[in-house]
């Protein structure tokens, strides 16, 4: 037991010394430096695990050092844009949230926890993304803004509100979501451009400029680049013909029809 002791002490230490280089490198901003330490850190955990503790309190710091190493983790993934790598360590760090509830709340819970409904929701995977809600305590849905900013975006763009997407990118709750923003953005761009093809034969690069809610012409270019099908001609971007009858659809009226039914459906609701 005494051999056993000694050997589960010296892998906590070996796990806590890797975890402080990892905070060094991470607090300083070192993104290279910090690859190989979560790549020892994984390994002095796995070894680590092997050993449990005995005593109940050296296990909860046991713990306590696995889950602050893999949210080292999921941050480090959002800032190199490595979204495979935010999953599986958003995937491990829900164990220690919802199965170890006998640990001290980590402060960076509910923030990686907004993270990961915004990611799911960026990704478009809308079933997932309801799925994760149920997981999560109704107080915390209700009261948390980490939470809550991700479940408003997805009512917004149910509701069709993209404009509401738009505006309240300025009011995230930290400036972690700014990555999983862009990508839902260019998810919302690309649901904007399939009903543009739809409703229009040609617009403006204004128009189009603004129903995308993009600043300058260059983005709009991004945009046409996307879509093959699309032409340019001067200011005007021609969209393929997917009907057999030739539309002539004013854009401006069109646009401000559609405004118009937006708020007649925001006053009802």
């Amino acid at each position: 037991n005494k051999r056993k002791q000694t050997t589960t002490t010296m892998s906590f230490e070996k796990a806590q010394e890797v975890y402080e280089e990892l905070q060094t490198a991470w607090k300083s901003g070192d993104m290279d430096a910090c690859r190989p330490l979560l790549a020892n850190m994984k390994l002095a955990l796995a070894e680590m695990s092997f050993l449990p503790s005995d005593d109940s309190a050296s296990r909860k710091k046991e713990l306590v050092l696995a889950r602050d190493a893999l949210e080292v983790g999921a941050f480090w993934s959002i800032a190199v844009k490595d979204t495979s790598a935010f999953e599986r360590y958003i995937k491990q760090l829900k164990v220690y949230y919802f199965d170890y509830t006998n640990l001290t709340e980590s402060p960076f819970m509910h923030e990686l926890l907004g993270l990961d409904l915004l990611f799911l929701l960026a990704q478009n995977r809308i079933a997932e993304f309801h799925c994760a809600i149920e997981r999560l305590d109704p107080a915390m849905v209700a009261d948390n803004a980490y939470i809550a900013y991700p479940i408003s975006l997805e009512q917004h763009i149910m509701e069709g509100s993209f404009h509401k997407v738009h505006l309240q990118r300025d009011n995230a709750p930290a400036d972690s979501y700014s990555f999983f923003l862009d990508t839902l953005m260019h998810t919302v761009r690309s649901e904007i451009a399939s009903c543009c093809e739809v409703a229009y034969d040609k617009l403006a690069v204004s128009d189009l400029s603004s129903l995308l809610f993009v600043g300058d012409e260059k983005e709009v270019r991004d945009v046409v680049s996307d879509n093959e099908a699309w032409v340019v001609d001067g200011d005007t971007v021609i969209f393929p013909d997917l009907i057999e009858n030739n539309r002539s659809v004013d854009a401006k009226q069109t646009m401000a029809r559609t405004l118009g039914y937006a708020e007649d459906l925001e006053a009802i609701i």
